[in-house]
């Protein structure tokens, strides 16, 4: 049986969606992932994101605002989006 609080986890990592964004990582990480849905088409009754943009975003308190994105990208469906967040991840999380 699945906990209560427990978040939905793609590759060993917390999706969290708050509105049309969706927070992909381990806040307490130096880096997390940003997907927000810029658009979506129904497609037999299901809303289906068209449009993504990917940020991967630096968590460090000391980080000016104005370098907190470190990656950004335009993807056409969420399973790509997912994929080069992932990709991201994994390359900052081990330097």
């Amino acid at each position: 049986m699945a906990e209560k609080n427990a978040f939905l986890m793609y590759k060993n990592r917390p999706l969290v969606r708050c509105g049309n964004k969706i927070y992909y990582g381990n806040m307490a990480d130096g880096y997390v992932c940003e997907l927000t849905i810029q658009e979506a088409q129904d497609e037999r009754g299901l809303k289906m994101s068209k449009k993504i943009l990917v940020h991967l975003l630096c968590t460090a308190p000391d980080c000016p605002p104005q370098e907190m994105v470190v990656s950004k990208s335009d993807k056409n469906n969420l399973a790509d989006a997912l994929e080069i967040a992932s990709i991201w991840l994994e390359r900052k999380l081990a330097e």
